[in-house]
């Protein structure tokens, strides 16, 4: 008995468990697809099983969809109990700590989460390059895996290769952009979204990829953001395509992809990383600022919400932007002069 009880407690174990569940699923249901994604350098599969999950994963990563003949390199496995009647097997834990980690279920093969408000796990597997990522019931899906799904098993595989998930908006060109990052309602959102009615492209707000190349490099993940009522009505009155999908705490969550899909771009060079502070200025300001500083700005935001992070991410952001200029942009009350502003930043590096 001792020995079964070690098994069934083997984070190896509950996985090939977890994932025998899935493959039920699978069999249960006729609602099953599978759908493609190149994210970074990687591309990602979801396997769907049930009807619940799809509808309410896909808007915020659609834009990153290739043809489903593509080759996975890491195959997300998503299912509800809701409606695939199938559910997992109790979990072998007793409780977890802060975001979902679980201090034992997680080693250099096996990373494990579960976040107890929602009823979600998430399990990856990277000797298999496999995932499975199940919810309770898919009605209580949270907005904040709407706007950015998967977000610990992406997350854990693209540490895993060299690769760091930050919370950040960025705009650029193909030959070059910026990183706008710092704690929520500090006017990031407002200024990626107005450089829609530009020549800029929008490679996201809410999460977005780095890697540290030679320059370092943004990639796309979501093409989501939240807005509050004000700055919607503002960006309203500029940018008529600009749709909600619904709101949520005070705040309106749109789908960029679904209102301005010819503004997306899937990557570009990182030329500067700009903290917004928002003014009554007439005229957007640039302001050098140390690594140190624009470290304090993008770690406690991207870290915090994250499961499983510790020193390496913040290594990894230190190291990013010790490789690029740091600026505080001091926003103006014309958005069409910030955007200007950044434009002219971009012509000059």
């Amino acid at each position: 008995m001792p020995d079964e009880n070690k098994r069934k407690t083997d984070p190896r174990f509950f996985f090939k468990t977890v994932y025998q569940k899935f493959q039920q699923a699978e069999k249960s249901t006729s609602h099953l697809s599978k759908c493609f994604f190149r994210i970074g350098d990687s591309t990602i599969c979801f396997r769907f099983a049930g009807s619940g999950l799809k509808p309410q994963m896909l808007p915020a990563i659609e834009h990153m969809m290739v043809p489903a003949n593509a080759q996975a390199d890491l195959t997300i496995c998503a299912f509800d109990t809701d409606t695939t009647k199938i559910n997992i097997p109790d979990p072998p834990w007793s409780s977890t700590l802060e975001r979902g980690t679980l201090p034992g279920y997680s080693d250099k093969r096996i990373s494990t989460a579960f976040f107890i408000d929602s009823c979600i796990l998430a399990m990856l597997n990277m000797d298999k390059h496999l995932a499975v990522y199940w919810i309770k019931n898919s009605k209580n899906l949270p907005y904040n895996e709407r706007c950015f799904p998967a977000r610990a098993l992406l997350h854990w595989w693209f540490r895993h290769n060299k690769k760091q998930i930050a919370h950040a908006a960025a705009v650029g060109t193909p030959e070059g952009g910026i990183l706008l990052a710092g704690k929520r309602g500090s006017g990031k959102s407002t200024t990626a979204l107005s450089c829609l009615n530009t020549d800029l492209m929008y490679a996201g707000d809410d999460y977005i990829l780095l890697s540290l190349n030679n320059p370092p490099r943004v990639y796309s993940l979501s093409s989501s953001a939240k807005l509050n009522p004000d700055s919607l009505k503002k960006l309203s009155l500029s940018m008529p395509r600009l749709g909600v999908r619904e709101k949520i705490n005070n705040k309106s969550i749109v789908f960029v992809n679904s209102h301005y899909p010819e503004k997306i771009i899937s990557s570009f060079p990182l030329k500067a990383v700009f903290i917004p502070a928002i003014t009554t200025r007439e005229k957007t300001k640039l302001i050098e600022i140390s690594p140190a500083k624009a470290l304090l700005s993008i770690a406690p935001s991207t870290v915090i919400p994250l499961p499983g992070t510790d020193s390496r991410d913040f290594d990894y952001l230190g190291d990013l932007v010790s490789k690029v200029p740091n600026y505080i942009i001091e926003l103006s009350n014309n958005a069409e002069e910030i955007a200007d502003c950044i434009k002219v930043f971009l012509s000059k590096h």
